[in-house]
C-alpha cells in the first residue's frame, strides 16, 4: 500500500457558520490531498490551505495514517491549530481541541506499545482570517518537540554503509 506511511486528507466543504468539527460520516468528500507530515505555521486565509483549491474558509480534513512504533513506551503529542482540531491514536480521543479559536496548542501524552498505530487528525477552518494545523511530538524524556513526520516510523529501515546493507 504506497499510502502506508502518509496522511491520506479528505476534503470535506461546510455550511457557512460551522463553529466545531462535523460528523464525517453523514458528509461526502470533495476531494482528497496526502502528505506526510501536518506543519502549517499560523498564516493568512489568504495564503489558502495547502491543497484545497477553491475553499478559503469553511471547509475541513479528515487525515488518516498508519505509523510503526520501534520502542514502547510514553510519547507526548502537541496539536496546534486555527479553527478546530483533534487527534486520535487507535481510534481513542488524545486531544480535542475542537472549537472555533485562533492559534491554540493542546498537549497530552500516551503510552505506545511496540507495533503498528492507527492515526487520525481531524482538522476544521472556519471564518477568516487565519489558518494553521501543526502536529509535533517527542519521547517522554526527550527535550524537544519535533514534526511528527510519518515517513519517520517505518517498519524498517535501511541502513547503508559501505558497499553492504543492514
Amino acid at each position: 500500500d504506497e499510502q502506508l506511511f502518509n496522511f491520506e486528507g479528505k476534503i470535506y466543504y461546510l455550511p457557512e457558520g460551522s463553529y466545531k468539527l462535523p460528523d464525517f460520516t453523514k458528509l461526502t468528500p470533495v476531494g482528497k490531498i496526502y502528505t506526510n507530515y501536518l506543519n502549517i505555521e499560523n498564516q493568512s486565509f489568504q495564503k489558502g490551505f495547502p491543497g484545497v483549491t477553491d475553499r478559503f474558509e469553511y471547509f475541513a480534513i479528515d487525515y488518516n495514517g498508519r505509523f510503526y512504533i520501534k520502542e514502547g513506551g510514553e510519547y507526548c503529542f502537541k496539536l496546534g491549530s486555527d479553527d478546530g482540531s483533534k487527534l486520535l491514536i487507535d481510534d481513542s480521543l488524545v486531544i480535542d481541541n475542537d472549537w472555533q479559536h485562533a492559534l491554540t496548542y493542546l498537549l497530552a501524552c500516551v503510552n505506545l506499545k511496540k507495533g503498528m498505530h492507527e492515526i487520525e487528525v481531524q482538522y476544521f477552518q472556519g471564518p477568516r482570517f487565519e489558518v494553521a494545523l501543526q502536529l509535533t511530538f517527542k519521547k517522554r524524556q526527550a527535550t524537544d518537540f519535533v514534526v511528527f513526520d510519518l515517513t519517520q516510523f517505518y517498519p524498517i529501515s535501511i541502513i547503508e554503509t559501505g558497499n553492504t546493507i543492514e
